[in-house]
């Protein structure tokens, strides 16, 4: 989904920072699930995690239907989902860390 939402970012559809932060997050949870892997861990997908999952492919429908048919009633819809699938990836990133935490540090 990502590179669907650098595609958007380049033509304006979806703001790069709110792209930026959701590919952050997506990158430390891959490093938290790497350095799991080296130490014969499983970190599942957590609850947040699917939830963050299923709003960005509801933001990327609106997107790509240019927010019909909200547009018509003048409600931005597009722009909450966007800012509210970024939240719920931001948080879903954080319980990912606080779940790991301890497993971090200590291979540091």
């Amino acid at each position: 989904m990502n590179t669907l939402f650098i595609v958007l970012a380049t033509q304006y559809a979806v703001p790069v920072v709110a792209v930026l932060l959701m590919i952050w997050r997506d990158t430390v949870v891959d490093g938290i699930r790497m350095v799991a892997s080296q130490r014969g861990e499983v970190i599942s997908a957590g609850l947040l995690g699917k939830i963050k999952t299923v709003a960005q492919m509801i933001t990327i429908i609106f997107v790509l239907l240019n927010n019909m048919p909200f547009a018509f009633m003048g409600l931005p819809v597009t722009n909450f989902l966007i800012w509210f699938s970024t939240f719920v990836s931001l948080v879903s990133g954080y319980a990912y860390f606080m779940a790991a935490k301890n497993m971090i540090f200590e291979s540091m």
